[in-house]
């Protein structure tokens, strides 16, 4: 799929886009998460039959081929003919090289037309024989990504370097043919040349084109079509621009799409001589004709829009209307994915829009949705918050029935992080796509964003399959890290974090990415990154502290719950940042005090204690500093069987101990008891308290704050230890005595 970068914009991560994909391929828009971005899927565009117009299309391209004259003898023209009906099967190149043409006359009108050339050097040759017409260059231009595409499936033939230097001086002098005649192409040939030109330019930045073909032909197209970064001549389609943008208003809206779709191909949006693009020229006539564009014009022109983050508002509404007026029988998934895809790009979740295209897909056969249809449509709902339960629930359960071996990393990778974000879960979906990807081994077709969105899924469902992570993070450590950007880095801590995984090697490589990378976070990223390290209760203090500069001077971006995760995350870090929490960060406070929610405050409220810790003069304002102990202390709590438990044992062995006792810090215990005439913390510390058997962070900070403010022992009884000693009373009184150090003079 196209899929766009970019996609997806998560507060705590983001795949999506869902992904230069999601996806969210790079051609798919911008996912989520998916780079490498997310891109949509490329739209089929129209044959170069259906380009031209009605008229063009009876033109001498599509005569019969070429037959030489008869001649005077029966013998040796039968001959001919054989030699003829022998030159129409031939695909080999080699074989047309030995073929000794005619003599005569020989014009584009009497000889086998384009579509019959079966390899490119072919095409090349019958048109450097003579002059084109604007029509003929269309069709050539138009010809030759067909002929890159089905080179795939045939032998290629392989051309010396003296042919090869003629083939690029023929396809220059075409060039210039093209060139010298723009003026006197009209609506077709414009938009054919324009849409051939870029479809060459798409095919050589396609990576899973075979590489050795895409080599043979590269330095045929270099400074013809693209530049030696393979970027389209900007040239070339500025003169394409210029030239189409005195026509358009003679444009049908078959060329007005694809038009569009030309330039979303090359990703461009030319300016023309008085400051207006291209798109807003294409956008004016297009709303005018909304009403007469086929499903196919209308999935080209938005899918276009979309991908050049052209969001002229006028024209997707005028199409939505358009769309929501329609029969949706007649659109293809592919019209009805491209089109949903557009909509979520730009931000333009037009709801009547979206609810009729679920209404058709949930009457639809699935299974003539491919897996990139289905990806798209669920991505584009996820990530404009278009509830569809019946929707979702359709596509999962046709998954569910399908051969994921025709899944490709992307559309496997979208779907996952559609249902995550859409907090629609499904189990039986999420196994099999978890084992999917296990028996997979995450092979090098799983980019570094497709990782990262596979474990921020599973993560943010809740479904937190060890043996997935365990696969995920291996590849991850396997592989380069400074190919990843830091939105994957961000969001793969994340993920491990949230689930509760801790993998020692992987969070090394990821830290020591991030420190180079640092200048390249943004605010969010930084915020979820140091939380992930702070919450799972890895310190990595040197990770910590070169991020301290760019915090500092990037304050103003960071919003409540960035600020709050910050502040946090360096309090259980225990880093000092005097440049980091000085009057500046109080003002960034200030600036947003009403904007804090309740869980964002107490974190607050456990830097102010930090700060108390350090011996700092930092203080919150009195009134946020209010707000922020009120928080913490009437948070609502759940006593636990476990905890009835451990009271009921504490009290049977003469012990008095008080039931969740508010210390002085603000932080709730679970039991406090006096021991040798010292207070005694009790924490009863279950599974949430634990990244496996070690205390995350959210345990550390709260040992350390009590045991430093409080000037309380702190006594903790992990479950697995309470768990192992089977219920038996006379075992827990022994280990509760144990651990507090008790003897017959206790309290």
């Amino acid at each position: 799929m196209r899929a766009r970068r970019d996609w997806s914009d998560l507060r705590w991560a983001r795949p999506p886009s869902t992904n230069r994909d999601e996806n969210i391929t790079r051609s798919q828009s911008k996912s989520p998460f998916i780079d490498s971005r997310w891109v949509p899927p490329a739209v089929r565009p129209f044959t170069n039959g259906e380009n031209l117009t009605r008229s063009q299309s009876k033109s001498s391209f599509n005569d019969s081929r070429w037959v030489p004259p008869a001649r005077s003898s029966h013998k040796h023209q039968a001959s001919e003919k054989t030699r003829v009906h022998s030159r129409r099967t031939l695909n080999d190149a080699k074989h047309y090289r030995d073929y000794r043409k005619p003599t005569g006359v020989l014009s584009i009108s009497n000889s086998p037309y384009m579509k019959g050339c079966q390899t490119i050097e072919e095409l090349i040759r019958l048109a450097s024989h003579r002059d084109l017409s604007p029509q003929h260059l269309s069709a050539f231009w138009s010809r030759i990504p067909q002929l890159l595409n089905m080179i795939r499936h045939r032998n290629h033939c392989h051309t010396s370097k003296q042919e090869h230097q003629q083939l690029k001086t023929n396809l220059k002098s075409i060039l210039d043919d093209t060139i010298k005649q723009v003026d006197q192409f009209g609506s077709a040939d414009i938009t054919g040349a324009a849409l051939g030109m870029a479809k060459i330019v798409t095919y050589y930045h396609n990576r899973s084109n075979n590489a050795i073909l895409r080599w043979q032909y590269e330095s045929l197209f270099k400074d013809i079509v693209f530049d030696h970064k393979f970027k389209a001549r900007q040239d070339l389609f500025q003169l394409f621009a210029t030239h189409s943008a005195s026509l358009l208003p003679g444009f049908d809206v078959r060329c007005l799409a694809n038009l569009a779709y030309a330039y979303a191909l090359i990703e461009r949006s030319p300016v023309l001589y008085d400051g207006t693009t291209l798109l807003d020229r294409i956008s004016r006539y297009a709303t005018e004709k909304s009403e007469s564009f086929e499903p196919q014009g209308i999935s080209n022109m938005v899918w276009a829009y979309a991908t050049l983050g052209a969001t002229h508002s006028h024209l997707f509404e005028k199409f939505a209307n358009a769309v929501s007026q329609r029969n949706l029988d007649t659109f293809e998934p592919l019209h009805l994915a491209n089109i949903v895809w557009a909509y979520s790009a730009v931000g333009k979740p037009i709801s009547p829009l979206f609810n009729k295209v679920a209404a058709t897909v949930v009457v639809r056969d699935l299974s003539l949705f491919s897996p990139q249809n289905l990806s798209n449509i669920l991505l584009a709902y996820a990530r404009t918050a278009q509830s569809s339960p019946c929707l979702f629930n359709k596509v999962a359960y046709d998954i569910i029935t399908r051969d994921l071996k025709f899944f490709n990393p992307q559309d496997l990778c979208n779907t996952l992080w559609a249902y995550a974000k859409a907090k629609q879960s499904n189990p039986a979906l999420f196994k099999k796509f978890a084992d999917a990807v296990i028996s997979s081994n995450l092979n090098p077709s799983f980019n570094n964003q497709n990782l990262a969105n596979i474990v921020w899924a599973y993560a943010t469902i809740g479904d937190h399959n060890h043996t997935l992570f365990e696969k995920v993070a291996n590849a991850i450590t396997n592989r380069d890290l400074d190919t990843f950007d830091h939105q994957n880095l961000s969001n793969t801590a994340w993920a491990f974090a949230t689930a509760k995984i801790y993998h020692s090697r992987l969070f090394d490589v990821i830290s020591d990415a991030a420190i180079s990378l640092t200048c390249e976070f943004n605010a969010q990223s930084i915020a979820i990154l140091l939380w992930a390290y702070a919450a799972i209760g890895r310190v990595d203090q040197r990770l910590f502290s070169s991020f301290v500069p760019t915090v500092a001077t990037t304050m103003q971006d960071f919003q409540c719950q960035d600020l709050a995760n910050i502040a946090w995350s360096y309090a259980i870090s225990n880093v000092a940042a005097p440049d980091l929490f000085d009057c500046g960060f109080i003002t960034a406070l200030l600036n947003r005090e009403h904007e804090f929610i309740d869980a964002q405050l107490r974190q607050l409220h456990q830097w102010q204690l930090w700060q108390l810790e350090l011996g700092s003069a930092t203080k919150l304002p009195s009134s946020l500093r209010q707000r922020c102990y009120e928080a913490f202390v009437f948070a609502r709590v759940r006593p636990s069987v476990f905890q009835d438990d451990v009271i009921d044992v504490l009290t049977s062995i003469g012990l008095r101990p008080k039931e969740e006792v508010i210390m002085p810090s603000g932080y709730r215990m679970d039991a406090c008891v006096i021991v040798k005439g010292e207070n005694v913390a009790v924490e009863v510390d279950g599974p949430f308290h634990f990244t496996g058997c070690l205390p995350n962070g959210h345990t550390i900070l709260k040992r350390r704050q009590v045991r430093c403010i409080d000037g309380a022992m702190v006594v903790s009884v992990p479950y697995w230890e309470w768990e192992a000693l089977g219920n038996i009373r006379p075992r827990m009184q022994e280990y509760l005595s144990r651990k507090l150090g008790m003897n017959k003079g206790a309290e």
